[in-house]
């Protein structure tokens, strides 16, 4: 297998090696088809909705308009639910009789519509603890969905001429804004529940990534920045001060991560990590733990 030169990570891709390298193996370096699930999809569903409910002035982002946001988003995406919901009945036939039944939905819907309805739903209850934890015409953004990356050195030597010691580091953040004190806050919104008190720590690591690139990109100024993480279906905030040693940290982490992820390219070795999540991962089949 060829090595890569230059990697690209994203905090999910990372998270995926770290939570088992084979299935970063199947995800990036595979490319294996992996089929949608109807809680992804209301993630993206809802983000999108506070995309747009934040493109509007603040005077006009009300609890009405994040439901006209919602349906705007669901119209943006019937493309993509009309594909799941085709997925998920051919998936239920499939799946009769099977020792490993399907996890990612426990009743699939029966047409398009019954699904849009569902997510509609869901994204109403969402959208109803959103305005439970602050009212979205007081917040001025920096910018939404706002994509970023920069250039991480590995602990493999200096820059080369073929970018071989690079990592780029990229992601989407989902909200940026300054505190009245000019501390820079990020906000990610969580459409899953809050975990438990002794798993926020790791709940912090996508933010703890965009932290590092941000401070790459030299945006921090005088103060590294605040990280929040918004848990709609509970309506919980949980939130935290990164410091300079956590931006050192994340660095140093993610800095062994790629450096695993290109050993693993170079020798072919992906060894699969067997868990409790396994039953939940749509490689089961195809992986040579099983």
């Amino acid at each position: 297998m060829p090595m890569v030169t230059k990697l690209r990570l994203s905090p999910s891709r990372a998270s995926d090696f770290r939570t088992c390298p084979q299935l970063y193996k199947f995800r990036v370096v595979d490319r294996l088809p992996e089929p949608p699930s109807e809680p992804q999809l209301r993630g993206t569903i809802v983000h999108k909705a506070l995309e747009l409910l934040f493109a509007l002035p603040a005077s006009e982002r009300t609890r009405e308009a994040a439901s006209k946001s919602l349906l705007d988003s669901l119209d943006y995406h019937r493309g993509d639910i009309k594909e799941l919901s085709q997925s998920l009945g051919k998936e239920a036939i499939s799946e009769e009789g099977s020792n490993f039944p399907n996890l990612r939905t426990s009743c699939p819907p029966s047409s398009t519509n019954e699904l849009t309805e569902r997510i509609r739903s869901a994204g109403e209850k969402l959208l109803d603890n959103y305005f439970k934890l602050e009212d979205p015409a007081s917040v001025e953004p920096l910018a939404t969905e706002k994509w970023v990356s920069a250039v991480l050195f590995l602990s493999t030597g200096d820059e080369d001429v073929n970018g071989a010691s690079q990592t780029e580091l990229v992601g989407v953040i989902d909200r940026l804004e300054r505190s009245p004190s000019g501390r820079l806050l990020i906000t990610d919104y969580k459409t899953g529940s809050a975990p438990p008190k002794n798993y926020e720590r790791d709940a912090f690591f996508g933010l703890r990534f965009y932290s590092l690139i941000l401070a790459k990109l030299g945006k921090l100024t005088d103060q590294p920045p605040r990280i929040r993480l918004f848990y709609l279906q509970d309506a919980e905030v949980i939130e935290e001060d990164v410091t300079d040693a956590t931006i050192a940290f994340t660095s140093k982490l993610i800095t062994a991560v790629a450096d695993a992820i290109k050993k693993a390219l170079d020798t072919g070795d992906w060894r699969p990590n067997p868990g409790p999540l396994c039953d939940y991962c749509s490689f089961r089949r195809v992986c040579p733990a099983f």
